[in-house]
C-alpha cells in the first residue's frame, strides 16, 4: 500500500472511530434523558395517585359519563376543569370560594387546546339552587352541597360540555411552580400595588415594563383588578399560564421539574387518573408548536344588589359550539 492510500485508510479509521464516539456520547445522552423523562413520569404519576380523590358522583352517574365519552368521535378529547382556591383568612374554612376558573379542552388528533376563562362574578344558574356568582358554588356555607361536584355541575351547565376532570390548585402552588422555574417572563401594563398570598394589603409593589416575576409578583398580576375587571384578569391569568409553559419547556428548566412536581403535590387535588397521563405528555411534547387559543367570556358590569358579570348570551353560544366542536360531542346535553 503506498503513502497515499495508507493517509487516506488513516484518515477513513480516524472518521470511524470518531463517528463510533459521537454515536455513543448521543445514544448515552438519549438514554440518559429517556431515564430521567421516565423517572419525571413516574413522579408525576405517584403524585397524581397520591392526591387523586374522584368526584363525588353516584355509581350510575360515572357510568353515564363514561358512556357519554366514550361516545365521542375522538373519546382520547379531554376537558379539563381548573379551580383555584381562594387563600388569606378563608383558606380551608367553610367560606373558601373559587378564585378562578378556567376550562381547557384537548383535541387529540389536532394536538390544539382551547383555554376558556370564566369570570369568577358571573351570574349563572346554580343547578338544584338559583341564579348567583358561579364562585359561590364551591362554597358550602352558601350552598350545603357546594364544593366541587357543584362547581363542576355548574361549568357543564353554563357551557352545555361535559367536563371530564377537575384540577384543584391552591395559591401556595401558584406561588412554588412559579418560584421553581426561578420565575416568569412578564410584560406588566401598569403599575400595580397588591396584596400577596396571605392577603397583606400592598405587599406587591410592580412597575410597568417586561420583567422577571417571582412566584408572589406573579400571583399579584394574576389576582389584580383594581385598574380593570374579570375580563382583563382572565386575560392575564391565561398569559401567565401561557409564559409558563413556555418557561417549562426551555431546555435551561429541565432540572426544575422535580422541585415544581412537589409544589403541586403539596397543593393540588385531581380527579384525572394517572393512566391518562402519557395523553398529556404527548401534548407537552409539542412545546411551542402548541395551537392554544385564548378565550374569556365577554359580558357587562352590573351593580343591582351587588356586583355581578351578565354574560352576553350571544357569545355564550358561540363559546358552547366551539367547544363541543373541539371535543367533539355529538348530542347537545340539552
Amino acid at each position: 500500500m503506498n503513502r497515499t492510500k495508507m493517509r487516506v485508510e488513516r484518515k477513513r479509521q480516524k472518521r470511524k472511530r470518531w463517528g463510533k464516539w459521537v454515536g455513543i456520547t448521543i445514544l448515552l445522552f438519549l438514554l440518559a434523558g429517556t431515564a430521567y423523562g421516565l423517572s419525571l413520569y413516574q413522579q408525576v404519576k405517584s403524585t397524581i395517585d397520591r392526591q387523586n380523590e374522584a368526584l363525588d358522583f353516584s355509581e350510575e352517574e360515572r357510568e353515564n359519563r363514561a358512556r357519554e365519552r366514550a361516545s365521542r368521535i375522538n373519546p382520547e378529547n379531554t376537558s379539563i376543569l381548573f379551580i383555584g382556591v381562594d387563600g388569606g383568612e378563608n383558606r380551608g374554612t367553610s367560606n373558601t370560594r373559587s378564585d378562578a376558573l378556567m376550562v381547557a379542552t384537548f383535541n387529540e388528533k389536532e394536538k390544539s387546546i382551547k383555554l376558556l376563562s370564566i369570570p369568577r362574578d358571573s351570574l349563572v344558574d346554580i343547578p338544584g339552587h338559583y341564579r348567583t356568582k358561579i364562585n359561590s358554588a364551591y362554597n358550602p356555607a352558601t350552598f350545603p352541597n357546594g364544593g366541587r361536584e357543584l362547581t363542576v355541575r355548574t361549568v357543564e351547565e353554563l357551557l352545555h360540555i361535559p367536563i371530564d376532570h377537575y384540577v384543584e390548585m391552591n395559591f401556595d402552588a401558584f406561588v412554588d411552580i412559579v418560584n421553581a422555574f426561578d420565575g416568569v417572563e412578564i410584560d406588566v401594563p401598569f403599575a400595580m400595588s397588591e396584596q400577596n398570598s396571605l392577603d397583606e394589603a400592598n405587599a406587591i409593589q410592580l412597575q410597568p415594563g417586561l420583567q422577571e416575576l417571582n412566584g408572589e409578583e406573579a400571583l399579584a398580576f394574576a389576582r389584580s383588578r383594581k385598574m380593570d375587571n374579570d375580563i382583563e384578569r382572565g386575560k392575564r391569568q391565561q398569559e401567565l399560564i401561557v409564559a409558563l409553559i413556555d418557561k417549562a419547556l426551555s431546555f435551561g428548566s429541565i432540572t426544575k421539574y422535580n422541585e415544581a412536581i412537589d409544589a403541586v403535590g403539596n397543593n393540588m387535588t385531581t380527579s384525572m387518573p394517572s393512566d391518562e397521563l402519557s395523553s398529556y405528555f404527548s401534548y407537552a411534547l409539542r412545546g411551542t408548536s402548541l395551537d392554544i387559543e385564548r378565550m374569556t367570556l365577554k359580558g357587562t358590569d352590573s351593580w343591582e344588589g351587588g356586583y355581578y358579570w351578565i354574560l352576553d348570551e350571544t357569545y355564550l353560544a358561540e363559546v358552547q359550539t366551539k367547544l363541543r366542536n373541539h371535543l367533539g360531542v355529538t348530542a347537545d346535553p340539552d
